[in-house]
Order: C-alpha cells, then structure tokens, then sequence
C-alpha cells in the first residue's frame, strides 16, 4: 500500500500504531485521527518447541536481535512502512501473544462472528 499512497493513487486517512511511521510521517495515528484505542501492530516472532535447551534459546534470541540491530535490515524493512523492528526476549514475545490473544478474542466477541 505504501507505494500507492506516496504514488497519489491512495489517500491515507491514519496508521493504525502508537506512533506515527517514518515512512510516511505526515499521516497521523488513529489515535491522533480522533480514534483511539485503534491499534494494530504487524509482528513477527521466533517460536521453538517445547523443551528446547535454554542455551538454544537464549542463544537464538542473540542471533535475531543482533541480526535485527544491523543497520543494512533495518534499511530493508524501513520501505515496507511496518514501523521499526524490535528484538526482544521470549518474555516479552510470550506477553505480547497473550495480549493479542484478548484482545482480538474481545473484538471477535464484540463483532458476533462466527466460524462456520
């Protein structure tokens, strides 16, 4: 989507994150568009299974923040427009796979919907 609103063909209304983005800084969040508590984060994480040596673990976690502090990946992700990427630790990704889980059990609910 980025390359059509830079490209004049969309028109961006807000960005759904706590921040402003750096591709397209002028465009405000929705919070700022008068819409708050509208927030929706892309992420990624690493999962292994269950039982995996700590020294694997803790090992990887290294690996990926360090892989993603490098400023040539960083520059790649910059133009997709997903906001800055951010390394972690498996505490971190653990509570934000629970807040996601309530929250979009909650607006599944609030909606109605159901599986068929």
């Amino acid at each position: 989507m980025l390359q059509h609103v830079k490209g004049g063909k969309l028109r961006a209304l807000a960005v759904a994150s706590e921040k402003r983005i750096n591709a397209l800084p002028e465009i405000p969040t929705t919070a700022e568009a008068g819409l708050p508590g509208v927030e929706i984060e892309i992420w990624l994480g690493a999962f292994a299974p269950k039982g995996t040596p700590q020294e694997a673990v803790t090992r990887l976690t290294a690996d990926i923040n360090r892989v993603l502090e490098m400023p040539e990946v960083r520059e790649r992700i910059a133009p997709g427009g997903i906001g800055e990427p951010k390394g972690g630790t498996p505490e971190r990704l653990g509570n934000l796979v629970r807040s996601e889980i309530t929250k979009w059990a909650g607006v599944v609910k609030e909606s109605g919907a159901r599986a068929n």
